[in-house]
């Protein structure tokens, strides 16, 4: 009886061993997924603040952008304002045939606009928000190349404008020293100054709304043999406004 008593204190004794060391490695086992999850927990935070920040920094730099389209007057889509309607045109759909020239040179001529063509920084025009006021900017070697008087850049206000201004247009006639800045009007006429003759003068001003000229809603660079800017109405008609201004 002694000896059966021994042999189940023994079992006992292993038993609650085993059972010991069971409970040691179980609670090992957790710690080790508690101090993972701490870990991931931690990561995990760092990401959402990073992300935080990003979207902040992102928030500030849209916001910049939108400043300077703002101060430029560009939108996504260029639509301006024509008294009581505002019409959309993208030139990209109008018929350049030559029925559609309001003011064709004759019924051979054909007219073809220049997509996504650019002057380039030499010479810039940013309409004011108040729509009365432009600021030219001539760099340096343009406007040594249009008098030698000038050393250094040339910035201008023009304000001489009888109505608002809703668009500015910097563009080029063929042939050397022709560009112009176009001031499309918010009554859909368009006024006009040649920059050359502006910087000689040292007369910076609109010479007035070009003759004939109406229900305008944007201006682009195009081609009627030689290289001239069209005025695009509501309609989807056309002026060659370069033949009108270059006489």
């Amino acid at each position: 009886m002694e000896k059966k008593t021994k042999v189940i204190v023994g079992l006992l004794i292993f038993i609650i061993v085993l059972l010991a060391a069971f409970s040691v490695m179980l609670i090992s086992k957790i710690g080790e997924d508690t101090i993972n999850y701490s870990e991931l927990q931690d990561k995990l935070d760092e990401a959402n603040s990073n992300l935080a920040t990003t979207k902040a920094e992102l928030a500030k730099s849209n916001s910049k952008i939108n400043d300077v389209k703002e101060a430029l007057g560009v939108s996504e889509e260029k639509t301006t304002s024509n008294d009581s309607k505002n019409t959309s045109i993208k030139y990209g759909v109008v018929d350049f045939s030559n029925g559609k020239c309001l003011n064709p040179e004759n019924s051979n001529t054909k007219y073809t606009p220049q997509r996504d063509s650019k002057l380039g920084y030499d010479i810039t025009a940013i309409l004011d928000k108040s729509g009365k006021k432009v600021i030219l900017s001539i760099s340096a070697d343009k406007a040594k190349e249009y008098s030698s008087e000038y050393k250094t850049g040339i910035s201008k206000e023009i304000t001489n404008f009888s109505k608002k201004v809703v668009n500015v247009f910097v563009e080029s006639l063929q042939g050397y020293q022709t560009e112009y800045v176009l001031f499309l009007m918010e009554d859909g006429t368009v006024e006009y100054m040649k920059v050359v003759d502006a910087v000689k003068n040292d007369s910076f001003k609109s010479l007035g709304a070009i003759n004939g000229v109406s229900d305008v809603v944007d201006i682009v660079r195009g081609s009627s043999g030689v290289l001239t800017i069209f005025g695009i109405t509501s309609t989807g008609d056309y002026y060659d406004i370069g033949r009108l201004i270059n006489k």
